[in-house]
């Protein structure tokens, strides 16, 4: 039997909970900007997100990877930069997608509350239930106070719509909470109990430690009801939250500005100017001086950055070239990352003094693995101190083998209906909407087809297929792609029998051909996006001398590669059930890492983490509480903790085991299961703590602590270690 680990994370930072308890604050963003900032996205993993997108955040959710934890209920959006001791008021314009559905109840925003430092729940909670927007608000009572009620029936689809909620929370019949929308007030009630708290009274409360905040975004809890394969998309805008008195017209989203920028996608390997970015933080544009140039990108501090959205490199980035100005010495840094400001670093560009602030150079940087894929780009500007240098415009060089021979080529299919002409296959746009007149389209004859030729006779690596995405992706379920010689015999046939909902990538491993042909097997349209083709580039994957194009072993593992499913990974050879996943890879999946960071004082001001082990079986479990190992950089001005200690307890606080510093117990296998799983390496004598245990299925709690009552950024991982007994 599998041993599956089903960790559910929920984490309590009860350091500096106070923090801006008593001010009237203002936190308020129409997002037009591209940015979440100061919101951030939470109780969300993949492939369930919350992103900005066209000047509205959108919150998007799919059973499909729905995995039991808590996390994969949600796509939410949360700010840590204001709370409410007594009083609140929420403006936001909601726009329920197309594919919401009608008959499941799931919430859509809280009212979220903190309470007496060891409780957390919503106090009130937004619904979309079977259709209908409601309101559930409860008190001290908890589940059995809840009341209910509906605010408006047959909430509609693809349409604005503005609420305003107000709420005072009381625990002495003197609490009040209203909401309007479109303007008018749609639910009132005074004199009543909200939220939960000790001692509240009309104008005081007793105790600093209850506080709320809101969340927007989705939370479907209710896993019962839950469709194979539904999705859930709402948008959410103008979103404004205030923390004092009379707050309606400063919350109102109603007529707010919609003057958004779309950021179109930059072609990494034609010359990019810096200052055509996605988003940014820190930067100033300014005129260049630069010869035949408009702008570039100024008043660089340490930190700041520049973000690119779904740039595609293709099959291959190498290098890096930069234009850039600066008197001063440094050396500063251009960092290219991926995802985010502190993402995956693939390179470090150097920058020096050029003689001048509009002294340009050309400064470059290779790489150590080819950069592939699509990815949101940053440039992340290091070095210390503020006026760094000038950026103008950067170009990333492509690979050898990152050249789409198809570009070049000539494409023909066997009907044209519709205006898809074969010429859409090799026009270098890859968007599967047909309303981007990029896709090809046939009749619906026997067996249609589509073919590129090339210009000679070429070694084939891989043949990548872009489908359409906008519809009628089973058309393309069974079909053959074929590699014709330049007398049109097959030299390459592979046949498929799965839809392709996604860029199938098809390796020939080096056959010479003249032509790729891609032909149904059915009665059917054959629509097809782009069809790129890529040159081989011959290699010895197992490293045994021999060239791949000629070792009949190519990952050596024992299994020839005419027997072999898998000729470039020694691990797989076979797919028993025909999936798609090798039958090794099968006996080992399991979700391996869930963690946190956070920010811990001392004395008993710590940090909580819960995780549910699933499932009949009993896993071995890598916990780690890591401080030094996360540098020497700051964290918001927060320094990493020196010396963290971590306990592990039952669900009824019992201790199971506790560790201060990690070589103490069983260092050799900790390092063990490090190394299998990935995790942070511990360095020798480093204070970091660490436990291996076996559990058994239940609920558990990780608490973080200083053990030498030194604050700092501390992080925990809990991790399944497989193949482990």
């Amino acid at each position: 039997m599998k041993k599956i680990i089903k960790l559910t994370f929920f984490v309590m930072l009860l350091a500096g909970l106070s923090r801006g308890l008593n001010a009237q604050d203002l936190i308020s963003h129409l997002f037009n900007d591209g940015k979440l900032d100061p919101f951030w996205a939470c109780t969300v993993q993949s492939p369930n997100y919350t992103i900005v997108e066209e000047g509205r955040v959108k919150t998007f959710w799919t059973e499909v990877g729905y995995d039991g934890s808590r996390t994969d209920k949600g796509a939410e959006l949360c700010c840590d930069d204001i709370s409410f001791l007594k009083e609140g008021w929420y403006g936001v314009t909601i726009n329920l997608g197309e594919d919401y559905p009608t008959d499941k109840k799931a919430g859509i925003a809280q009212i979220f509350q903190f309470y007496s430092d060891s409780f957390w729940t919503w106090a009130g909670m937004i619904n979309m239930d079977h259709g209908d927007l409601a309101l559930t608000h409860r008190s001290n009572g908890g589940s059995s106070s809840n009341v209910d009620t509906v605010l408006y029936e047959d909430f509609p689809k693809n349409t604005d719509v503005n609420m305003i909620i107000h709420f005072i929370l009381s625990n002495e019949n003197a609490g009040e909470i209203q909401v309007w929308i479109d303007g008018t007030s749609v639910y009132h009630v005074e004199n009543t109990n909200f939220g939960f708290a000790e001692e509240w009274t009309n104008d005081v409360q007793s105790s600093e430690h209850s506080f709320v905040t809101f969340k927007a975004g989705q939370y479907n809890y209710e896993d019962s009801d839950y469709s194979e394969g539904e999705t859930r998309t709402i948008y959410y805008d103008n979103i404004s939250w205030y923390n004092g008195p009379d707050g309606y017209d400063i919350v109102d989203p109603t007529d707010a500005p919609r003057d958004f920028v779309v950021c179109d996608s930059s072609d990494p390997f034609v010359k990019v100017e810096a200052e055509n970015y996605c988003g940014e933080s820190g930067t100033k544009t300014e005129d260049t001086t630069d010869e035949g140039e408009d702008q570039n990108v100024g008043d660089i501090n340490s930190g700041d950055w520049i973000r690119y959205d779904a740039v595609d490199f293709g099959q291959g980035a190498v290098a890096f070239d930069a234009r850039v100005a600066t008197p001063k010495d440094g050396p500063f840094n251009i960092e290219i990352r991926l995802g985010s400001e502190d993402g995956e670093l693939v390179g470090t560009c150097l920058v020096e003094n050029t003689g001048g602030w509009h002294s340009w150079e050309t400064v470059s940087v290779d790489f150590e693995e080819e950069l592939e894929g699509v990815h949101d780009l940053f440039l992340v500007f290091t070095g210390g101190g503020s006026f760094l240098y000038n950026l103008n415009w950067f170009v990333f060089t492509k690979s050898a083998d990152n050249v789409n021979l198809a570009l070049d080529g000539t494409a023909t299919q066997s009907t044209t209906d519709y205006g898809g002409e074969a010429s859409r296959a090799i026009d270098g746009n890859k968007s599967g909407e047909w309303a981007d007149s990029s896709v090809t389209h046939t009749s619906a004859g026997e067996g249609e087809w589509l073919e590129v030729m090339l210009d000679e006779d070429q070694a084939i690596g891989d043949i990548i297929i872009y489908p359409r995405t906008d519809c009628c992706s089973d058309r393309l379920t069974y079909f053959t792609v074929s590699v014709l010689d330049a007398s049109s015999n097959e030299v390459f046939v592979k046949s498929y029998s799965q839809t392709v909902e996604e860029p199938l990538v098809v390796s020939t491993r080096g056959v010479v051909g003249r032509s790729v042909k891609v032909q149904l097997d059915e009665s059917n349209p054959l629509s097809i996006a782009e069809l790129e083709i890529y040159p081989y580039i011959d290699v010895d994957s197992d490293g045994d001398g021999m060239f791949d194009s000629v070792d009949t072993d190519d990952d050596n593992d024992g299994h020839p590669d005419s027997e072999d499913l898998y000729p470039l990974d020694s691990s797989e050879w076979a797919d028993t059930d025909v999936d798609g996943i090798g039958d090794n890879s099968e006996i080992a999946a399991t979700p391996i890492n869930i963690s946190t960071r956070g920010y811990v004082l001392d004395g008993d001001k710590v940090m909580i983490a819960g995780f549910v082990v699933e499932g009949t079986d009993s896993v071995v479990v890598l916990i780690q509480g890591v401080g030094p190992e996360l540098g020497d950089d700051t964290f918001d001005g927060y320094n990493t903790m020196v010396d963290p200690s971590i306990g592990l307890y039952d669900a009824d606080g019992n201790v199971i085991v506790e560790n201060d510093d990690w070589e103490s117990d069983d260092a050799a296998a900790i390092s063990d299961a490090s190394v299998i799983v990935g995790s942070y390496t511990l360095e020798a004598d480093s204070k970091s703590s660490a436990i291996l245990t076996t559990l058994a299925p239940g609920a558990y709690t990780v608490i973080l602590s200083s053990a030498d009552d030194q604050s700092g950024v501390a992080l925990v991982e809990v991790y399944n270690i497989p193949n482990l007994d």
